[in-house]
């Protein structure tokens, strides 16, 4: 029920704002004045959505997940760290509660050139707290182990190198690398670590204000193809694609966005069948 709700406020959502679409900007609005920034940059999220699917995989049943996350920027060297968490709503799936700890780092190059190149990058620690177990081996209790461990990224993004000037906006390409290590009592145990490679097009265009208090309204469109090469046991191959459409605007100081989501699943052994969900956030910066 929950689950269907979120679709349909989402739907609702997006609807709306492509409706209002109507004239085209070369960027998002920017205030006139600028802020002065900010030693230590906050931002607080929480994220409502109709399941959870991460890198191909969906993670317990399907069934709507919170999600809250806390970051704090560093100084100004593109440097933050983050937390952040799943939690299914139906908490007789608590054993799919997930806890993650990142250090990001964010830099662009060559900034005023149309081949302008993001680096972006970051280092995870993740678990699952509550996936221990205690099972019987001939009669004696024997635990398994919580499930954690780290994931790698490091990717790049080109922001300006292919303008739209019909459409006022730009398609971005972007290539991203996600690389897996799997712990048990801090040692890789039997599932191996392993690398997917992640090719992305985005298209994002601003939207002209039409209700008094919301400030730069957007939608966006994006499209990617990953390459699994044997994370988690995966047979090595192009592993799924997926499709987002996501719309979101500011307001009062929060941020909101909704999203709706489609993945097309090629490896049974990422995802044995396609998955649809849908996502609402709210987040604040402070």
């Amino acid at each position: 029920m929950i689950s269907k709700v979120l679709t349909v406020l989402v739907a609702v959502f997006l609807v709306s704002c492509t409706l209002t679409a109507g004239a085209t900007e070369n960027s998002m609005t920017q205030s006139s004045v600028t802020p002065a920034k900010k030693l230590f940059p906050a931002e607080a999220s929480v994220s409502f959505a109709s399941e959870y699917v991460t890198d191909g995989f969906r993670v317990g049943p399907q069934s709507p997940v919170f999600q809250p996350g806390l970051s704090v920027g560093i100084l100004d060297t593109g440097l933050s760290l983050m937390l952040w968490s799943s939690m299914p709503i139906d908490r007789n799936y608590r054993q799919f509660d997930e806890l993650d700890v990142f250090a990001n780092y964010v830099h662009d190059f060559f900034e005023d050139k149309a081949y302008r190149v993001r680096f972006h990058s970051f280092i995870d620690y993740w678990l699952y707290p509550r996936s221990s177990t205690t099972i019987q081996v001939y009669g004696y209790p024997y635990e398994i182990p919580m499930r954690k461990g780290n994931k790698l990224h490091a990717g790049v993004t080109l922001p300006a190198l292919l303008p739209v000037p019909v459409l006022g906006s730009y398609l971005v390409p972007s290539y991203n690398a996600y690389y897996w290590l799997y712990w048990q009592q801090n040692l890789r145990d039997r599932y191996q670590g392993g690398a997917r490679h992640e090719f992305v097009l985005s298209y994002t265009r601003s939207i002209p204000v039409r209700v008094p208090g919301l400030r730069f309204p957007y939608a966006s469109l994006a499209g990617s193809a990953s390459y699994n090469d044997g994370a988690f046991g995966v047979h090595p191959a192009w592993s799924h694609s997926t499709a987002h459409l996501t719309a979101g605007f500011t307001t009062l100081g929060f941020n909101v966005a909704a999203s709706f989501n489609q993945q097309w699943s090629f490896q049974p052994t990422v995802n044995p069948e396609n998955e649809r969900w849908t996502s609402l956030s709210v987040a604040m910066a402070f």
